[in-house]
């Protein structure tokens, strides 16, 4: 089993759009696989990423179009993913 630091940072990477690999071993799964469970809470974060970055700039989304601005959330979330939980001032 990896370090946790190690872990961590392989979880922040596939958040982020790394594969799952290295990372399904270390997740139990039952009914739901560890690849799936992984999957799922990394469309939930991306989701929700994009929610409140929508929130926080809808001129932009508007302007934009909603499938353009979710386009540019997964690039920057994919580039720069956030690490504190103020998202909408990080790098403005």
């Amino acid at each position: 089993m990896p370090a946790l630091l190690d872990l961590q940072s392989e979880f922040a990477s596939f958040l982020a759009g790394g594969g799952a690999e290295s990372m399904a071993a270390a997740i139990v799964g039952d009914s739901i696989g560890a690849e799936a469970r992984l999957r799922i809470y990394r469309h939930h974060v991306r989701h929700s990423l994009t929610a409140a970055l929508a929130a926080t700039f809808p001129t932009v989304q508007a302007l934009v179009g909603e499938a353009f601005f979710a386009g540019m959330v997964r690039g920057y979330i994919e580039s720069d993913m956030p690490e504190q939980p103020e998202i909408g001032r990080a790098h403005v």
